[in-house]
């Protein structure tokens, strides 16, 4: 089996990171149905924005490697044109100068709701189109990791407020990202070292990276 490895110098604006620790909790793998837990976005020249315990902040993939085994990267190489990588970083830049903090009870009722979110879908279709729906906000006080990477999408128009009756940001856990075309096909892993093995259960395992894998 072939495995793509990547490193981080690959990385460009608009990636996807995806967290994996072979210490994530049974409990959290069978909430998100995914080992991974923890999600962000690379911004440019190895700057990661991501939402954790100390609220919105930049990172790095090293930073990140200190906690994970390895990162998956997400790419969608057709969305990132025109000014949308510096729209990407002013919405960023925006939440970390709010001081945008951890949203820990959002992910708390995270798995809630996603149920009551996949129930009520075709309601919210209707009342989206009879103008009863309220818009979705990209910005908010608080994130959870991955909330932050689709409010992200939302804040630069690829996911559209029609689109956001569906992919609404408080129900997408990390695993959900990769399962959701919006936020890119796999372009390969980084690892903690070369000794880090990618088991053959991971969700990218028996994916074949995509092709666009240089400089957008």
């Amino acid at each position: 089996m072939y495995i793509k490895f990547i490193n981080e110098k690959e990385l460009v604006p608009g990636d996807v990171i995806l967290c994996c620790s072979a210490m994530t909790s049974d409990k959290a793998t069978q909430a998100t149905h995914s080992k991974y837990s923890h999600a962000a976005i690379h911004l440019s020249s190895g700057d990661i924005a991501e939402s954790s315990s100390k609220g919105v902040t930049i990172t790095s993939v090293s930073d990140l490697l200190e906690e994970y085994d390895h990162i998956a990267v997400l790419r969608n190489p057709y969305i990132w044109g025109g000014d949308r990588v510096e729209k990407l970083k002013s919405f960023i830049k925006k939440a970390i100068e709010d001081k945008a903090s951890f949203n820990t009870v959002g992910m708390g009722k995270y798995e809630s709701r996603k149920e009551k979110h996949s129930i009520t879908e075709l309601q919210r279709l209707e009342q989206y189109f009879d103008g009863e729906l309220p818009e979705t906000k990209s910005e908010r006080g608080a994130y959870f990791c991955s909330e932050l990477v689709v409010a992200s999408f939302l804040s630069i128009g690829v996911i559209a407020q029609s689109t956001a009756v569906v992919i609404t940001p408080e129900v997408f856990s990390p695993g959900d990202l990769g399962k959701e075309a919006t936020f890119g096909g796999f372009v390969g892993y980084i690892r903690r070292s070369d000794e880090v093995e990618i088991p053959q259960d991971d969700d990218f395992y028996f994916q074949s990276p995509i092709e666009h894998v240089g400089q957008i």
